[in-house]
């Protein structure tokens, strides 16, 4: 089973890979534009992205509300809207990520917390990074490194006869 994930963010990451727990390709594309010009540019880079790596799964991170402004929080859910949308254009079963779950999953136990004073965002994206390494996959950056996460929750749910597995991507 081929699993496309994603990351939202401001910049979104992706990966996709397969329950043998190979990376097939991994990347990021950036949400730094106007809402109209946004959907266009993203549900064009989703529609390449299915045609390119035909996945059999989606897995992407639920949207939450947090303290972003109201512009972000509208691009996130968009493009969880488009995901779902593309998707099912392209008949492939959508696995809604939280991300509490997933980073439990990934960081094979509790959550770890941020130390006292530490800007929480910026130390979970480290955190991801450092897995990454950690594991011996390589990735271009942190927003590839979550969506291998995410990636990695969703192929040890799916697929739980490999969900000890963490051979090298």
């Amino acid at each position: 089973m081929r699993i496309l994930a994603l990351d939202q963010a401001t910049v979104t990451g992706w990966a996709v890979g397969e329950p043998s727990r190979r990376l097939i390709a991994s990347g990021s594309f950036p949400a730094k534009m106007g809402l109209y010009h946004m959907v266009g540019f993203w549900t064009e880079k989703l529609r390449t992205l299915f045609e390119e790596h035909e996945p059999e799964f989606l897995a992407i991170e639920q949207p939450f509300i947090g303290p972003m402004n109201s512009d972000i929080t509208e691009k996130l859910y968009a493009l969880y809207a488009l995901a779902h949308l593309v998707a099912g254009e392209h008949t492939v079963g959508v696995m809604p990520c939280n991300i509490g779950k997933w980073r439990k999953h990934f960081y094979s136990g509790p959550t770890p917390r941020p130390p006292k004073g530490t800007p929480s965002a910026a130390w979970y994206k480290q955190m991801a990074l450092d897995e990454c390494r950690r594991r011996g996959w390589e990735v271009g950056g942190h927003d590839e490194a979550e969506a291998c996460g995410i990636l990695d929750f969703a192929m040890g749910t799916l697929c739980p006869e490999t969900r000890d597995q963490q051979a090298l991507f």
